[in-house]
């Protein structure tokens, strides 16, 4: 018998966390552009507080994605438990386009790797390159609270051809990269599970990364 599928991915790709210059050189062209892009047209990225409204509008885009692209997604819940429980150790990042958001991520980091956790946007008002300067702020962030990884948060598990590995923001040469099978942060899932049913101490902050 085969247990439910796991909401975490089985293969992923691991960026080092150079400076900015170099981070942008190991990127592809188009993902270049994109940010540029983004820049010049007044793209606003930033971290914002974990409040209601912020949380409310992070959801809404993560469920027009997920309804786009026909994934699944936790309660709006388990998003707010998980930036209460890992804190500091966590960030919610949107992407503005006249005043209207556009774009959204999770990232969580522990010791010297961070991951994307959780994205969604808006198709009906994203401009081009914000989903693309939304993950580059987040490395950036993850750099500067001592991270040297960052950790994109997924690819196909069987890609087709070997450079089917690199997405979007992944760099333009694999030998830069880490392909990793294995899930470093499913724990983090499983301690909001836990918290769901009252089992963890809302103070703790860690988690663990193989």
């Amino acid at each position: 018998m085969r247990g439910p599928a796991s909401f975490q991915t089985s293969r992923t790709v691991k960026v080092q966390l150079l400076n900015d210059e170099k981070l942008l050189a190991q990127m592809r062209k188009d993902t270049r552009y994109n940010i540029a892009h983004a820049k010049r047209n007044h793209v606003a990225v930033g971290q914002v507080p974990p409040g209601e409204a912020e949380i409310n509008t992070f959801y809404r885009l993560l469920r027009e994605t997920s309804k786009r692209s026909g994934f699944g997604i936790h309660s709006r819940a388990y998003y707010k438990d998980f930036l209460d429980v890992f804190g500091d150790q966590a960030v919610l990042l949107l992407a503005r386009v006249d005043g209207v958001a556009t774009a959204g991520r999770i990232a969580g980091r522990a010791g010297v790797e961070a991951r994307s956790m959780y994205a969604g946007a808006s198709h009906a008002h994203r401009s081009r390159g914000d989903a693309a300067l939304l993950r580059f702020n987040a490395m950036q962030w993850a750099r500067e609270n001592g991270c040297s990884r960052y950790d994109l948060g997924g690819i196909d598990p069987t890609p087709r051809r070997p450079d089917q590995a690199k997405i979007m923001c992944a760099p333009a040469r694999v030998s830069k990269v880490c392909i990793s099978s294995k899930l470093d942060l499913e724990v983090a899932s499983s301690r909001i599970r836990k918290l769901s049913n009252g089992d963890i101490d809302h103070g703790s902050h860690g988690w663990c990364v193989a």
